[in-house]
């Protein structure tokens, strides 16, 4: 039983610093790019995905894992649309450089999807996301916590 509540405590601790670190590092552009409420007739399973979010994709390929730090900037509209500023920052080992793009976006069954990546919240201030690395195959997995 000791190890076990150990065990969650150094998950716990180990995350947070990640998360931290993450949040230290990240070089993402800032976006041209308002934040709004969404008005109070947006379903509150929707609305919770409004905000300025803060993720570390893992890209998982053969010969190494990349970190890709993100950023994603989201106004919902109404119950099924938003728009979304996608921020992403550098990623030395494929020559990718900090940029950002704009995007109209549908949420659907508790999904936000932008092109083959999806995300779900998983708690009042942190979003699951999941997809495929761009150009490959290759699955990715990231959270995002929600910023101020």
């Amino acid at each position: 039983m000791q190890f076990r509540i150990f065990f969650v405590a150094s998950a716990f601790l180990i995350s947070a610093l990640a998360a931290s670190a993450v949040a230290g590092t990240c070089d993402t552009p800032n976006p041209n790019f308002e934040l709004a409420k969404p008005s109070a007739s947006v379903d509150p399973s929707v609305a919770a995905f409004a905000g300025k979010w803060l993720g570390s994709w893992r890209i998982n390929t053969p010969r190494q894992v990349l970190i890709l730090c993100t950023r994603l900037y989201v106004n919902v509209v109404d119950s099924s649309n938003a728009k979304v500023a996608y921020c992403r920052g550098t990623l030395t080992e494929v020559g990718r450089q900090p940029s950002c793009s704009l995007s109209d976006v549908k949420i659907a069954g508790g999904v936000l999807t932008i092109r083959a990546q999806t995300f779900k919240v998983a708690g009042p201030n942190t979003l699951s996301a999941q997809g495929e690395a761009q150009g490959t195959r290759n699955p990715i997995y990231a959270e995002f916590h929600r910023e101020q």
